[in-house]
C-alpha cells in the first residue's frame, strides 16, 4: 500500500508539474502577464530537482489558478494529501477549489464531497456533517453522503441517529447494513439495561433480531431475559446464539452459569458444555468443564479429562491446563519443574491472539462486536490456530 502511495503520487506530482510547465510556456508566448510567475515557476522547479516534491507541489498549485483545466488536478491533489495524512493541506486545496465562483454543479458536489471527508478524518464531525447533510440531496452523491454520515454517528455512539441513517441504505443492501443496524439496536438496549429500563431494553434488542438474527441478538435477549428473572428462557436464547454461531459459546459461559443455577439445572449446563466442546473444544470450554470435573472429583478426574482432550486435539492452552492439574495432583514430578514449564507455556498463550478480523486482519484476545480498526461489525472471528496443533 505505501509503495502504491507513492507511486500516485509520483503521478500527482507529474501531473501538476506538465500543467504549470505549460501554463509557464504559455504565459511565456503571451507576454509578461501570464497566470504563472516566473518566480514561482523556477522555484518550484529547483524545489523539483533537489528531490523536495511535496513543496515543489505546494508552489505549483499556489501559482496554478484554479479553472476548468486544472480543477480535476487540484482535487485528486487534494484527496493524495489527505491520504498521505496531511489533512489541513487538504482541507486548504479543497476549501480553495470551492471559493471558486463559477464552479460547475459537478465540480462543486466533488469538491464539497472530498472537503467533507477531509473534515471527517481531523475529527471536525460538526463541519463534517453539515457538508454530508446538504449532500444526501444530490443524487449522484446521495448513497455515499449518507455513508459517512453513519461513520460519524458511529464514532459519536449516536444509536438513533446512527439507524434513521442506516435505515436510507437498506435500499440495495448486501446485508451488512441490516447487521449494523442490529448491532445498533443491541447497543440501545444494553444502555436501557445500564439504566434499569427493561420494558425499553425488550422492544430495542427485539427489533435488533427483526433486522437480522444474529449472535449478538440472540446474546443481548438472553441478557433481557435473565434481568426479568426468565431463566429457562434466558437458556433457550442462548442455546439460540450456539446455534447461530458455535465457535463463540464460550461467550455465553457465564450468563448460562448464572441461570442454571435458580432452575437447578447443573446437569443441564454441563451437557451444555458437553456438547459444545463437541462442536468446537475452545479452551474456556474445556477449562470450564475441567474445574466442575475437579470440584466434583477431585484434581485426577480433571487431569484425566486434559489427558483425554490432549490426546484428541493438542494444545499449548490444554497443555498448560494440564500443568496446573498435575501440580494439584501431586503427580511423581518435581514441583519446581512443573511450575517453570506451566510460566512458559502461559507466556506463549497469552502473547497469542484469540480473534482476528475477516475483514482487515486486526487482531486481538478480546471479543469487538465492531472491529475497532475497519469499524465493521461482527466481523471478529476465533483464531483457529488459538487451539490447533502447534
Amino acid at each position: 500500500m505505501e509503495s502504491l502511495g507513492i507511486i500516485l503520487f509520483a503521478v500527482i506530482v507529474s501531473s501538476v508539474v506538465g500543467v504549470v510547465i505549460g501554463r509557464f510556456l504559455a504565459s511565456k508566448a503571451d507576454g509578461p502577464t501570464g497566470p504563472i510567475p516566473a518566480r514561482d515557476y523556477f522555484q518550484g522547479l529547483n524545489h523539483l530537482l533537489n528531490e523536495r516534491p511535496d513543496l515543489a507541489v505546494e508552489t505549483f498549485i499556489k501559482a496554478l489558478p484554479v479553472d476548468d483545466e486544472t480543477i480535476d488536478t487540484h482535487l485528486a491533489l487534494g484527496t493524495l494529501v489527505r491520504r498521505r495524512g496531511e489533512v489541513d493541506k487538504a482541507i486548504r486545496i479543497h476549501q480553495n477549489v470551492l471559493a471558486r465562483k463559477n464552479l460547475t454543479p459537478e465540480n462543486k458536489v466533488q469538491a464539497e464531497l472530498e472537503l467533507a471527508r477531509d473534515y471527517l478524518q481531523a475529527g471536525l464531525h460538526d463541519r463534517a456533517e453539515h457538508l454530508l447533510n446538504d449532500l444526501v440531496h444530490k443524487a449522484e452523491v446521495r448513497r455515499t453522503a449518507l455513508g459517512h454520515l453513519l461513520e460519524i454517528y458511529q464514532r459519536e455512539r449516536d444509536w438513533k441517529q446512527a439507524e434513521e441513517i442506516g435505515q436510507k441504505l437498506l435500499d440495495g443492501d448486501d446485508g451488512s447494513v441490516r447487521m449494523a443496524l442490529a448491532h445498533f439496536l443491541c447497543e440501545r438496549c444494553d444502555e436501557a439495561l445500564i439504566a434499569g429500563e427493561l420494558r425499553q431494553a425488550r422492544v430495542f434488542v427485539e427489533r435488533a433480531m427483526d433486522y437480522q438474527h444474529c449472535f449478538r441478538g440472540a446474546l443481548t435477549l438472553a441478557r433481557v431475559e435473565f434481568e426479568s428473572k426468565k431463566y429457562r428462557k434466558t437458556l433457550q436464547c442462548l442455546a439460540d446464539a450456539q446455534a447461530i454461531r458455535p465457535e463463540l459459546a464460550s461467550e455465553t459461559l457465564e450468563l448460562f452459569k448464572d441461570a442454571s443455577k435458580p432452575l437447578g439445572a447443573d446437569a443441564e449446563y454441563v451437557t451444555f458444555l458437553e456438547h459444545a466442546i463437541e462442536e468446537h473444544p475452545e479452551v474456556r470450554l474445556v477449562d470450564e468443564l475441567a474445574n466442575l470435573k475437579a470440584d466434583q472429583n477431585g484434581s485426577k478426574s480433571a487431569m484425566k479429562f486434559l489427558g483425554s482432550q490432549l490426546a484428541k486435539r493438542p494444545s499449548l492452552s490444554g497443555f498448560s491446563r494440564f500443568i496446573a492439574e498435575c501440580e494439584l495432583a501431586d503427580e511423581d514430578v518435581p514441583l519446581s519443574d512443573m511450575r517453570r514449564l506451566r510460566t512458559y507455556t502461559e507466556s506463549i498463550v497469552s502473547s497469542r491472539p484469540k480473534y482476528r478480523c475477516q475483514n482487515c486482519g486486526f487482531s486481538g484476545r478480546l471479543l469487538f462486536w465492531q472491529c475497532p480498526s475497519c469499524r465493521l461489525w461482527e466481523s471478529l472471528r476465533l483464531v483457529r490456530e488459538f487451539d490447533e496443533p502447534l
